[in-house]
């Protein structure tokens, strides 16, 4: 559950041209949850009780949810980072500050200590020159590997970085990073179906 949470602010990539409005009222819904829980707890405490705040208001919609969105609630245990994802991005739109402060408590959960290795983290992992920095909903970063190829990587959450991304992403272009990234898939109203973002957990300069 704790993945969900740092994801949770992904920006919704459909905006008004693809609105299903229970999707929105599920947001409010967290959202209104999410203002009375108590800046006083921990940030696993808060991350777990903000889980709760998304279950709780997706139950009443759970028969829209399971014929949209394929999400099944009596497996929700396996479900449970997509129905997060889903209600994240919905969120970013209605409470951002709220899921910022979430982003606050995790970067000082973890503290000042050693970044990890890029050869120790599991999952997809890209690496290259960035030559290509776009922003419209969001920020694209088009990357070029070793033998020549060009990948698009898509910053919609609160990334892990040894850089403070928000001030210095501009300052990306033409440095070799290092990716890890997440297979995630949203819908296009541009082709009016389904396609794969690759979606940013961590991006460091080399």
């Amino acid at each position: 559950m704790k993945q969900i949470l740092i994801l949770a602010c992904f920006l919704c990539l459909t905006l008004k041209g693809f609105t299903q409005d229970y999707l929105d009222k599920i947001a409010q819904s967290s959202c209104e949850c999410l203002d009375k829980v108590a800046d006083t707890l921990s940030s696993e405490a808060y991350n777990m009780k903000l889980g709760l705040c998304m279950l709780e208001a997706s139950v009443p919609y759970k028969k829209q949810l399971k014929k949209d969105h394929n999400i099944d609630f009596s497996k929700i245990d396996e479900q449970g980072e997509e129905l997060g994802s889903l209600i994240g991005m919905r969120m970013a739109t209605v409470c951002p500050e709220g899921l910022l402060k979430i982003a606050a408590m995790y970067k000082e959960s973890k503290g000042d200590g050693e970044a990890e290795n890029f050869e120790d983290i599991t999952g997809n992992k890209a690496s290259g020159v960035v030559i290509k920095v776009e922003t419209d909903f969001f920020v694209t970063f088009s990357v070029k590997d070793n033998e020549g190829k060009i990948n698009k990587y898509y910053w919609l959450g609160f990334p892990d970085s040894n850089q403070e991304l928000q001030y210095s992403y501009k300052d990306l272009l033409a440095k070799n990073v290092n990716i890890v990234y997440t297979p995630q898939d949203f819908y296009d109203p541009k082709i009016e179906a389904y396609r794969q973002f690759n979606v940013i957990t961590r991006i460091d300069t080399q």
